[in-house]
């Protein structure tokens, strides 16, 4: 079972949902926060899956017994967070709202020199990386899943939008009660070949809609590269060996500015990595790497 639900006032009447996993009885605790970000359709839930006869889908158990406290987020608009009308929900807005979430989980641990980073997936690394550029919220990132240029939806879409386009739709109220994405067509893009049927469904049966004007930006080629370039801390970009970058190793490039920018492509994964059977690979590398990038002392 996760955590009970905490939530979080961001101003404007707004709160966040959080499940907050703290490590277990016997391990030590470590000062990094890791605030796990989820994607498109995506809410908490992807942190912390749970499937009836498949146990181990859990990040945040398992990053928690290596000694994280660890924050699964659910976005303004996504999950049990307070769901604002689509058009106001920009990229920046909901990074705004995250990182008012860091300064009041900060408060809200009350733990000495506190470290907080990011891992975001699919939207949530954009959404990190925006966060980043504008707040400078976090000790180091972890953008998994997102490309900066162009995505290869392998099928899922036959096009790609525009910016323009998305803003049009945002400001004719089209995007203020989004509907649920039907991931079926996306199937062969998020999961290997080997990710038992029963997982699959209840990843899907955790489907949440995507928030508004941000969700549908975050497909935009080049929508962050911008402000990619700014960030200055540790950097991982991450994504399966089938994923929706054309080439992951170009994907280093918007980083510029990082002074340790790290890749790693996990072999036998779709774009979801948390439900691929090669997962705890992913989950150990980047519990070494966080703490190889923001131990101090």
């Amino acid at each position: 079972m996760p955590p009970p639900v905490s939530f979080f006032d961001v101003g404007d009447g707004e709160r966040l949902a959080t499940w907050i996993f703290e490590p277990p009885a016997g391990v030590t605790p470590r000062p990094q926060l890791l605030f796990c970000l989820p994607g498109g359709s995506y809410s908490k839930a992807y942190w912390h899956l749970e499937v009836p006869g498949h146990p181990g889908y859990s990040c945040a158990e398992h990053l928690a017994r290596h000694g994280y406290t660890v924050i699964a987020v659910d976005h303004l608009g996504v999950g049990e967070s307070t769901r604002p009308p689509g058009r106001t929900l920009t990229l920046e807005r909901l990074a705004g709202a995250n990182a008012r979430l860091v300064e009041r989980v900060v408060e809200h641990m009350a733990l000495e020199a506190p470290v907080p980073v990011a891992i975001g997936h699919s939207m949530g690394g954009l959404l990190a990386v925006y966060q980043q550029s504008l707040h400078r919220s976090f000790a180091a990132l972890a953008v998994l899943g997102f490309p900066h240029g162009v995505m290869d939806l392998r099928g899922g879409r036959a096009s790609l939008p525009t910016r323009e386009q998305v803003e049009a739709a945002a400001a004719a109220g089209k995007l203020d009660a989004p509907a649920l994405l039907d991931r079926r067509p996306l199937h062969p893009l998020f999961h290997w070949d080997d990710v038992p049927a029963a997982v699959i469904e209840a990843d899907d049966a955790a489907a949440t809609p995507t928030p508004g004007i941000a969700g549908a930006i975050g497909i935009v080629p080049y929508i962050g590269a911008d402000h990619a370039a700014r960030i200055d801390v540790p950097v991982l970009v991450g994504f399966g060996e089938r994923d929706n970058a054309r080439d992951a190793w170009a994907e280093v490039a918007p980083y510029r500015s990082a002074p340790d920018v790290t890749l790693v492509v996990l072999p036998r994964s779709g774009h979801c990595h948390n439900l691929a059977s090669t997962r705890t690979v992913l989950w150990d590398r980047l519990a070494r790497w966080i703490a190889s990038v923001t131990d101090r002392g």
